[in-house]
């Protein structure tokens, strides 16, 4: 039926959920993004330790080297001595070869580079081309490592692995920068379902994006969460808005509830429909009440519709039964008049004629659709039969006002009859008019709606043509 179509698009028009994203989903989405940035500079703090440590492990080899070496010249001392040479040339030789400094020079130039190394490492977390241009143009102008000592291979490796945590963390910050774009532009945006999902799953992939450098990070991150902020707490506002105008829907429908179990046992269908009617018009204007309760006011408020409907088209069958006997019995009657017209004998077929006429009126309806041709042809007989009577009868004054008192009474039954009828039309019209109706039986019924409106209008002229004509017998009467 079209309320309860009118029902369903209702409840399809409200939110699945009133949190799908709050506050506290916010924090935790923070809490997760900082235990992230404090994971990947634990990282670096880790690779950045590994090199310090093999750096400790060089300056650890070259002291053993110069242990070695000092134990070597003590032997050459001794080897010295006993050729004779004088301990003073030696302890010359020996001070002179250490100020000249050449290994001395060859162990500081490889501890830059072990530095170089480590800033490279440094850098990591906030990658800068130009310093690192910089540490390259340092690197190159510095000699050659000792043979063996790799170091140039952990500087490669950690060129190579800063080249690809720079594209890392470029990326990263490109990605979150489009994110924070994206969640600006949602800040106003009044779908809050899908906006809300949207924003979940954008807290998801900032997560996967990774870490976007010192410089960028928190700045990023504040950006990001006081867009989500400036949606959610206005998204919390609405649903707060809704919840207090569902509170307000669910009084309403109550009170309707009540009105509506009021007049479900009514007999006044016209009336009742009507108002029905209106009950209805009002409850879709009251708004959802909540998917927890509006089902079960919808069920209590249409239960008593419906059996007021039910009731109705059971009338209504009852009717058009009466009707159908109506129409067989009013169709004996016209040939038994049209019997008398062709007896000829007027005069003596009057009662007759008046006994019909009774007969007819008792009868009652038979129904909109047969009525109006039945009555039509009724009348044209009764018609002709008086017009003959009263060429036939004698026209004295009594006669004529008798006569004339005759015509003032079939034209009331006449005004009676076709009053009753619109009656009956207007009743019909409103039960087509049932909203309950699917709209294919209202589209079927639109040709039928068409002509009893037709047939309504057509009562109404010929109801004020009977008017005139007895305001002008009335007249012709009182003459008399």
């Amino acid at each position: 039926m079209t309320e309860d179509t009118n029902k369903e698009t209702i409840k399809k028009d409200d939110v699945n959920d009133q949190e799908i994203g709050n506050v506290e989903t916010d924090s935790v989405e923070e809490t997760v993004n900082t235990e992230n940035t404090i994971a990947t500079e634990v990282e670096e703090t880790t690779e950045v330790e590994a090199i310090k440590e093999e750096e400790l492990n060089d300056e650890t080899e070259d002291e053993a080297a110069e242990v070695e070496d000092s134990e070597v010249d003590e032997d050459y001392e001794e080897d010295e001595q006993e050729m004779g040479v004088p301990t003073s040339v030696l302890d010359t030789h020996r001070s002179s070869s250490r100020d000249f400094g050449w290994e001395s020079l060859a162990s500081v130039e490889q501890s830059r580079q072990n530095e170089i190394i480590s800033e490279i490492y440094d850098l990591m977390s906030n990658p800068s081309d130009e310093k690192m241009k910089a540490l390259k143009a340092e690197w190159s102008g510095l000699p050659a490592e000792p043979e063996g000592s790799g170091v140039e291979a952990r500087y490669l490796k950690a060129i190579e692995t800063y080249d690809r945590r720079s594209e890392n963390i470029l990326g990263a910050y490109q990605t979150k920068k489009d994110l924070v774009n994206r969640a600006k532009q949602l800040e106003t945006n009044d779908n809050f379902q899908s906006t809300a999902r949207e924003l979940q799953q954008m807290q998801k992939d900032w997560r996967q994006a990774g870490f976007s450098g010192k410089d960028n990070e928190e700045t990023l991150w504040a950006e990001f969460r006081a867009s989500n902020d400036v949606f959610f707490e206005r998204r919390n506002k609405h649903f707060e808005e809704m919840n207090e105008k569902r509170d307000e829907a669910k009084a309403l429908k109550e009170a309707l509830i009540l009105e509506v179990e009021e007049i479900k046992d009514s007999s006044d269908w016209k009336n009742t429909s009507r108002e029905m009617n209106q009950l209805m018009n009002r409850w879709k204007k009251a708004g959802f009440a909540g998917r927890d309760v509006d089902d079960a006011l919808w069920a209590r408020f249409n239960g008593p519709r419906q059996e007021f409907y039910q009731r109705q088209s059971g009338h209504f069958d009852e009717l058009n039964t009466q009707y159908d006997e109506a129409k067989t019995k009013k169709e004996a009657i016209i040939e038994k008049v049209r019997a008398i017209l062709n007896d000829g004998n007027y005069a003596g077929n009057r009662s007759n004629m008046d006994a019909l006429f009774a007969e007819w009126k008792e009868v009652g309806h038979s129904g909109r659709k047969n009525e109006p041709e039945l009555w039509a042809t009724f009348k044209g007989l009764q018609d002709e039969f008086f017009e003959n009577l009263k060429n036939t009868e004698s026209h004295n004054m009594e006669e004529r006002r008798e006569v004339m008192s005759e015509d003032l009474e079939r034209l009331d039954v006449r005004i009676s009859a076709l009053q009753n009828l619109n009656d009956m039309i207007e009743v019909k019209l409103q039960n087509l008019a049932n909203p309950s109706l699917a709209e294919s039986v209202k589209e079927a019924n639109r040709e039928e709606v068409e002509q009893l409106n037709s047939s309504f209008d057509d009562n109404k002229a010929k109801l004020d043509e009977y008017e005139k004509e007895r305001s002008r017998i009335s007249r012709s009467l009182n003459q008399y």
